[in-house]
């Protein structure tokens, strides 16, 4: 039976949450950035946008957040004022790498072999051959694990290649490993064999002038759009960003089942759902139904299975609560 994983930051968050200074989700970003020293020169743009939201930082989530900075990047000149920040996107994306970069890598070596969690026990006891993991998370926590003590290898890149035997990975919001150089003007984003990149971009990628390639948590993300980078210089992060949306595609349309772990299918994200829509709509008539199963926090379960209905359609589905992402035992 051909898998989809589906998974979102309640994965990471979940398989993490005993270590120190967890990985937040999306709506606990603020207060996690303002658990670090000095973190209102350190941010100085983010400071700024809760100033200017007139709310404390700890109460903003990331979409709020990078929305904000977004809008007045594209729409500040339908305004009197300049924007009361710079080096925002910097800025941004090293908070971003603060919280989802080395510190997963690092708790991702330091994650048991065993399976007696829900992520290792997906890694090592159920992944086949063919299956694909569909990671919306900016850390590499999911990639790593597959690496170290997944049951099937290699891993590969959708698209790398046409081989046989291996573990597919799409992305579709981009990686903390994932590297734009701006002085090369190039992207790198999978390993010369196909596999994954591994090891998060740091603060000194950031100074030599490089950035991650991650989509911002904002309602128009430029990098779905070919015309806009294509002004910027840099269609090869929408070519690459399609290659990811059309696996996730042709997975949905194509497989058996689907696991979701940590991932809500958030109706922010609308051109996520209507791609959802179409790749069901275009799976064979003869085929059976859709079996979804997913992990999620019981408080939250109920809304989650109703955004799984609503993004991947009523019909034909067969929904399964599996409950809470666990951590590996202490």
């Amino acid at each position: 039976m051909k898998t989809a994983y589906i998974f979102g930051a309640g994965s990471t968050s979940g398989t993490l949450k005993n270590i120190d200074h967890p990985p937040p989700d999306a709506a606990n970003f603020g207060a996690a950035i303002e658990k670090f020293p000095e973190w209102e020169t350190e941010f100085r743009a983010l400071a700024q946008v809760a100033e200017h939201l007139g709310q404390p930082l700890k109460e903003l989530g990331l979409e709020a957040i990078w929305s904000c900075l977004d809008y007045f990047a594209k729409l500040n000149t339908a305004l009197p004022l300049q924007k009361p920040w710079k080096d925002e996107s910097r800025t941004i994306k090293k908070a971003l790498l603060h919280v989802y970069g080395e510190i997963c890598d690092r708790a991702a070596e330091d994650l048991p072999d065993s399976g007696n969690y829900t992520l290792g026990d997906i890694v090592k006891n159920k992944l086949r051959e063919g299956d694909i993991l569909i990671s919306f998370n900016y850390d590499t926590l999911v990639e790593n694990l597959a690496v170290r003590i997944g049951r099937v290898k290699p891993l590969r890149m959708v698209c790398s290649s046409h081989i046989q035997g291996v573990v597919w990975v799409a992305k579709p919001h981009g990686s903390a490993s994932w590297c734009i150089d701006f002085k090369q003007g190039s992207l790198t984003w999978m390993e010369p064999n196909g596999g994954p990149r591994l090891k998060s971009l740091t603060g000194a990628d950031l100074l030599n002038n490089c950035e991650p390639l991650m989509l911002g948590a904002v309602p128009i993300k430029s990098e779905l759009i070919r015309e806009v980078q294509e002004h910027c210089g840099f269609p090869a992060i929408h070519e690459v960003i399609m290659q990811q949306w059309r696996s996730v595609v042709a997975a949905l349309r194509d497989v058996e089942r689907v696991v979701v772990l940590g991932y809500c299918f958030p109706a922010e994200d609308k051109y996520g759902r209507f791609l959802f829509q179409e790749a069901v709509r275009l799976r064979p008539k003869d085929k059976p139904p859709l079996e979804v199963e997913f992990y999620e926090l019981p408080d939250k379960a109920g809304e989650t299975c109703k955004n799984i209905f609503d993004a991947l359609g009523s019909k034909g589905l067969k929904v399964t609560y599996c409950g809470s992402v666990k951590p590996p035992p202490k």
